[in-house]
């Protein structure tokens, strides 16, 4: 398959089907997100470029983003991200899955007094994301830090109560 990439003088690079497929599997909710207008797409390509000109894909990952570049690792996830940047509220999207720390929150209120997380349970209902539900809702109480969840199955976004921006 050809991939097309903007603002390269690259020219046409193509991409093995089995690498696409593969990659289809790894990074869907990113690959689905392609010409999404709400939705920005980061691909990092490991390419080779050969001497007669031709380039092709080696290896390739995928992130999707919101408009403003804020990862996002589902739809849900976007559209929390997209309230925070509407209503112009300061927080970090934590990366998941780095250091040792026993829990990952889907992002962190920085505007607000007391340490505010707000965690996405967008697979609520299952038996194992329950579990980890249940087992994140207790550190945060253990560690009195406040959790703000949600459940997009039983609400909108803007239905979120959120504390009110303290600087």
């Amino acid at each position: 398959m050809r991939v097309e990439l903007k603002n390269s003088s690259l020219g046409n690079i193509f991409m093995s089907t089995d690498l696409y497929q593969a990659a289809a599997r790894s990074y869907r909710t990113a690959l689905n997100s392609i010409d999404n207008p709400d939705r920005k797409v980061i691909a990092i390509l490991c390419i080779r470029l050969h001497d007669s000109g031709f380039a092709d894909v080696v290896s390739m990952a995928a992130l999707m983003t919101n408009r403003v570049y804020i990862p996002c690792e589902s739809s849900h996830e976007l559209a929390m991200a997209n309230r925070l940047v509407a209503e112009r509220r300061r927080f970090t999207k934590p990366l998941r899955h780095l250091g040792s720390a026993p829990v990952h929150p889907d992002f962190e209120l920085d505007d607000v007094a007391a340490r505010t997380i707000i965690e996405v349970w967008g697979m609520a209902g299952q038996d194992d994301y329950d579990d980890r539900m249940s087992e994140k809702i207790t550190h945060y109480h253990q560690e009195r830090i406040e959790c703000i969840g949600w459940e997009p199955t039983q609400s909108p976004v803007i239905a979120v109560k959120l504390p009110d921006a303290t600087h």
